[in-house]
């Protein structure tokens, strides 16, 4: 098992084939949200506690689980800021270039004053355009409306980190999609 401090409020933990036997869990635990992956949860967040990489005093701490092409399980803790703003992430996912451009330039309009960081990746059929939006925490109720334009986190991590990252500005360069 390995574990990785990605930043100061995410931790990943990396699980390879042997790890999993060893601790009896595998991704379909996860998928199905079994007794074994709360209770094996239960005993990371033990881990992490214990060797001083997560505080108990840190509140809500998101999880998410992705499996990897190379078969391991990527597990990423994200703990909470220590203020009232929040972010979230979305993802427009498009085959078509026309599609993407129209629903960013739709999102870009309506959130631009939010958007803290952007990226457009390429896709093997296509391009993921990720955003990340702060919203106060008394807003959330605006995060709901955004829902038609989301992939869930497991899938924007495995974007993130198995695609090619074509722009980190892509507003400048939509265009050379169309």
């Amino acid at each position: 098992m390995e574990i990785k401090r990605l930043s100061e409020l995410e931790i990943k933990i990396i699980l390879n084939e042997k790890d999993m036997r060893i601790m009896n869990i595998s991704f379909t635990d996860f998928e199905k949200n079994s007794p074994r992956s709360e209770e094996f949860l239960s005993e990371l967040m033990f881990i992490l506690r214990e060797t001083g990489l997560i505080k108990i005093s840190e509140g809500n701490i998101e999880v998410d689980v992705a499996l990897t092409g190379a078969g391991t399980i990527n597990i990423y803790f994200r703990l909470p800021k220590g203020e009232t703003r929040r972010t979230t992430e979305l993802a427009i996912i498009a085959a078509d270039p026309d599609e993407l451009i129209s629903k960013a330039a739709e999102i870009h309009k309506s959130y631009a004053d939010k958007i803290t960081k952007n990226g457009l990746y390429e896709l093997p059929s296509g391009h993921a355009l990720i955003f990340t939006i702060g919203y106060a925490h008394s807003t959330v109720a605006k995060k709901a409306q955004l829902k038609a334009c989301t992939a869930d986190s497991v899938l924007i991590n495995k974007i993130k980190e198995y695609s090619p990252l074509v722009s980190d500005t892509p507003f400048d360069k939509l265009n050379f999609l169309s």
